[in-house]
């Protein structure tokens, strides 16, 4: 165990101006909550955060990984918990197991903070998480509510988890600006904000963290979640004991456009399914069978078949080219367009020429 003071030891001050000590201590003694962690319990259990990807790689370097653990040491109590390192200490336990008696996999060099805030430890735990493996949906979004627990605010959220979104969301546009300029802020203020606003709500949150752990559930949209946070709030101000359990006597107009919501989605659902199809016409097969040249319509058929890079590849990229495109388009070309879509060309109005000005001069008059 590392010592409960910190007499006689070199300190470090990290990036966020928190003290910490060098020191090596038993592995076994360190205290390990996978609930401590942004990333679902649930990832855990199925993988175990791909910590035994880490395992052959820990084995050649006799069990030193590139950089030192955080741990967390609780003076009053002695516990000692893991900040940051989930990964790596999973991977040295199952060394352990292999081999108990060798003494690479019993101690390790690691950075010992003692005595920090919950809020303290929230920072050190999402910021490292954000950078070591990328966060699943539900990860990210555990780290935007643990952010906003902390009393971080929109902007600060972004600026914090800005590596995360990029990473987990979409990518980054503004990679020359600063954290928090109000470019990078534009850009994820919305998933931010539809985070922190299903949040508020049991009803809502429990069916945004459905959708993220379940990809092919489209249900709430951010729309939704929009709407009905601005019917909480107005219930809000007529009962201002409201917290996030809700029921129809508590929340009626909440529950009001809630129920209008569920009633969309279920007739969406009973018609198509829950994953919307790609277009009306056209199934996958269908979609991959098209034999297209240009590269605008080779990018938007990769985008409906969900294989870009980008998930927000039609709005982020091909729309406001496109935009650009119909700056040179005939009126021909337009209603081509149109009649494809619609079957009926835009009327258009007919510029009638300037009437002539009568004049009543008799030829020869005097001017």
């Amino acid at each position: 165990m590392p010592k409960l003071d910190i007499k006689g030891l070199p300190t470090f001050t990290d990036e966020h101006g928190f003290t910490y000590t060098i020191e090596r201590v038993m592995d076994e003694k360190v205290k390990f909550d996978p609930a401590f962690n942004v990333r679902p319990v649930s990832e855990y259990e199925t993988d175990k955060w791909g910590a035994e990807d880490l395992v052959p790689k820990l084995r050649a370097t006799r069990g030193v990984p590139k950089t030192r653990p955080a741990f967390h040491l609780d003076t009053d109590t002695g516990e000692l918990t893991i900040l940051r390192g989930n990964r790596r200490w999973i991977a040295r336990s199952i060394l352990r197991a292999q081999d108990p008696k060798d003494s690479n996999y019993q101690f390790i060099e690691a950075h010992i903070y003692r005595d920090l805030t919950p809020e303290q430890r929230a920072r050190l735990k999402m910021d490292h998480a954000a950078s070591e493996l990328k966060l699943s949906k539900l990860g990210l979004y555990n780290s935007v509510v643990e952010c906003k627990d902390i009393g971080l605010s929109e902007k600060d959220t972004i600026s914090f988890l800005r590596g995360a979104l990029n990473d987990s969301h979409s990518a980054d546009k503004n990679p020359g600006k600063p954290n928090d300029s109000d470019e990078v802020f534009g850009q994820y203020r919305g998933v931010i904000q539809n985070y922190r606003r299903a949040n508020d709500i049991n009803v809502v949150e429990e069916a945004l963290v459905k959708r993220l752990k379940d990809p092919s559930i489209s249900f709430p949209s951010q729309r939704v979640i929009g709407e009905c946070h601005t019917a909480w709030l107005e219930d809000r101000k007529e009962n201002k004991m409201l917290g996030k359990i809700v029921t129809p006597e508590t929340a009626p107009k909440f529950f009001e456009a809630w129920n209008k919501a569920s009633e969309a989605a279920s007739d969406a659902a009973a018609k198509g399914g829950k994953k919307a199809k790609a277009t009306s016409a056209y199934n996958g097969q269908q979609i991959k069978g098209l034999a297209v040249k240009s590269v605008i319509m080779i990018a938007m058929k990769e985008a409906l078949l969900r294989n870009a890079k980008n998930p927000k590849t039609i709005m982020d990229v091909l729309d406001p080219l496109c935009l650009k495109l119909e700056q040179f388009l005939s009126d021909e070309d337009r209603d081509q367009v149109q009649v494809a879509v619609t079957g009926k060309a835009k009327t258009r109005k007919v510029e009638a020429s300037a009437p002539v000005k009568k004049t009543t001069e008799k030829v020869g008059a005097k001017k």
